[in-house]
């Protein structure tokens, strides 16, 4: 099968706090799949693990903080910072070599504000480490001006140093600057990002209210050089059918449609560029109940018609088996396993995916008095220095999330069925 959408360890971190504390929230941390033509991709798991960024990210909605994403075997976004991280690790390595007296002042510093932490409340003692501390530093700095030879690397050696920094950060430099022109909205790039759209998640907050249905369908087409309005009001007209709508519907308001109207304007909204990847951000999760079949089969429906790639993102795993060739599952930034739908429905591995699969309701009250809920504690896994987890195929086809320890388990599990 061809791949049309190949992501490779993309990471999305979003800074938190303020001031000198530099703390990320892992949005996204490290995850790689890939997508084929034709068929529906499923990415499911719980609120906040990850899915929609995942999908803002592959569409440039988000500078991915990290990894590479293709679109038919062509580079269109991805991140540097990772790099921009090698190089700033690389001048602070060289530049401890070349002034070793610098772990002497940051081991004073640290154990310094270790004995502050333990007396927080004691003042006088506060006073006593601190000025202890200014005299331990004072000291080391005499002693690089008193002894400077024993603080420095031979001419020879720093020279060596310096050199192997310069070609690090030069050749860092230079592939973020590739990164950055590949990534550039600009020539093959913008004709392949073209061929991806997007569904958003709420239909209201989607749809600009100052617009009609018609210019909010058009934006695409004008954005993308049509001039033509008699093409472009035909285009229109024809997507509102294939959604399901009326022509008459172009020169209506947003707020004079229902929630499943408005969820078909912006489906006719992505697919009037003609897209190859359809990314479908939960879109039946802000309708009511006898609304979402409509949709699904809307979209099931068109998926066929149109010989549509969709990449469908939900939190109802029910909803993701019907309409999903391959199902991804997500929790709190990891992909924990990936296999076909009906793979992971009959025999799913990771406990995360058993906790999801044991929380679907079934219309059986005889069933629902006898359910049992799996409950999901990621505290008792194993994982350690020697034994963290990695994603690898445990059977063909079937990717999971885990230790060597948890892999063997896994595997006489599988034998065992």
């Amino acid at each position: 099968m061809e791949k049309l959408l190949e992501v490779k360890h993309l990471k999305q971190y979003f800074k938190a706090g303020s001031g000198g504390r530099k703390l990320f929230v892992k949005a996204v941390d490290d995850i790689s799949f890939d997508i084929y033509k034709g068929e529906v991709f499923g990415m499911v798991g719980e609120s906040g693990c990850g899915k929609t960024t995942t999908g803002r990210s592959i569409i440039k909605l988000y500078d991915a903080t990290d990894g590479e994403v293709y679109f038919k075997g062509k580079r269109i976004g991805g991140g540097s910072k990772s790099l921009a991280a090698e190089i700033a690790n690389a001048r602070a390595e060289a530049k401890r070599r070349l002034h070793p007296e610098l772990n002497e002042i940051d081991a004073a510093k640290a154990e310094s504000e270790q004995a502050l932490a333990v007396a927080a409340e004691d003042k006088e003692a506060q006073t006593k480490i601190k000025a202890d501390r200014a005299a331990k530093l004072a000291a080391i700095r005499q002693a690089v001006k008193d002894h400077p030879e024993q603080y420095r690397l031979p001419d020879a050696e720093a020279d060596r140093v310096k050199a192997d920094l310069k070609a690090f950060v030069a050749s860092k430099k230079s592939a973020i600057r590739k990164l950055k022109d590949d990534n550039a909205f600009r020539g093959e790039t913008l004709e392949l990002m073209k061929k991806i759209q997007m569904i958003f998640q709420d239909p209201i907050s989607s749809l600009n209210p100052r617009m009609t249905v018609r210019e909010i369908i058009a934006e695409g087409l004008i954005i993308g050089g049509e001039k033509n309005k008699e093409l472009i009001d035909k285009k229109v007209f024809d997507i509102l059918k294939v959604v399901g709508l009326l022509p008459e519907h172009a020169f209506r308001y947003p707020h004079e449609f229902s929630g499943g109207q408005r969820q078909r304007i912006g489906i006719a909204r992505a697919l009037i560029v003609e897209p190859e990847l359809l990314i479908a951000d939960e879109p039946i999760s802000a309708l009511d109940v006898s609304i979402r079949a409509q949709v699904i089969n809307l979209l099931k429906g068109l998926q066929k018609k149109l010989d549509l790639t969709i990449m469908f993102i939900a939190h109802d795993l029910s909803v993701v088996k019907y309409f999903s060739d391959r199902i991804a599952v997500m929790y709190y930034g990891h992909m924990v396993e990936l296999a076909s739908s009906d793979q992971l429905f009959k025999h799913p591995l990771h406990q995360y995916t058993k906790s999801l699969l044991s929380a679907i309701p079934l219309p059986d009250p005889h069933y629902e008095r006898k359910r049992q809920r799996f409950t999901y504690d990621p505290t008792k896994h194993d994982y350690g220095p020697g034994n963290m987890p990695s994603f690898v195929e445990i059977e063909p086809g079937h990717f999971i999330l885990a230790s060597a320890t948890e892999l063997e388990e896994f595997k006489k599990e599988i034998a065992a069925n």
